[in-house]
Order: C-alpha cells, then structure tokens, then sequence
C-alpha cells in the first residue's frame, strides 16, 4: 500500500534479507509478468549508472580513434623511425 507520501512500507524481514536500512531510499523495478521485483538502494543505483555511462565514453572514444586512423586501430603507420 502507498501512503500520502508516495511511500511503500517493505516489511523489515524484506529489508534484513536486502541489506536495507529503514529510511534508506530505494528504486523498486518489477516485471509483472514474471512476478519479479528487484529492490536496490538509490546509491548503488547511483553507481550502477554512473558506471555505465562512463564505460560508454569510453568505448566511444575508442571508436572515434579507431575511425580517424588512431594507433588502436590495428592499423601500421610509417614514421622516420620505419614501420610501426
């Protein structure tokens, strides 16, 4: 049940098994179909996010060497040293 704040109660035995504090903020994500909700503290969700996004510039980055001829591209180049 959802009180006036927009708040769900868990019960504290669900709280102890998550490793969840009382008055600790929480993402709540369910898949009705296949009756699953996952519970996560908005800090770890937080730093799942976090985490991904930089992961993704940093394959973009990556990419964008690889397309403007970077030394990661697998690619040889010739200096006045010869071959690399």
């Amino acid at each position: 049940m959802i009180d006036v704040r927009g708040a769900i109660k868990l019960p504290t035995t669900l709280r102890r098994l998550c490793g969840l504090e009382y008055g600790v903020p929480v993402v709540l994500a369910a898949v009705v179909p296949e009756q699953v909700m996952v519970v996560h503290p908005c800090a770890t969700v937080s730093q799942l996010l976090a985490n991904h996004y930089t992961d993704l510039l940093h394959a973009e980055e990556q990419d964008t060497r690889r397309c403007h001829g970077g030394h990661d591209s697998g690619e040889s180049t010739i200096d006045e040293e010869g071959p690399s």
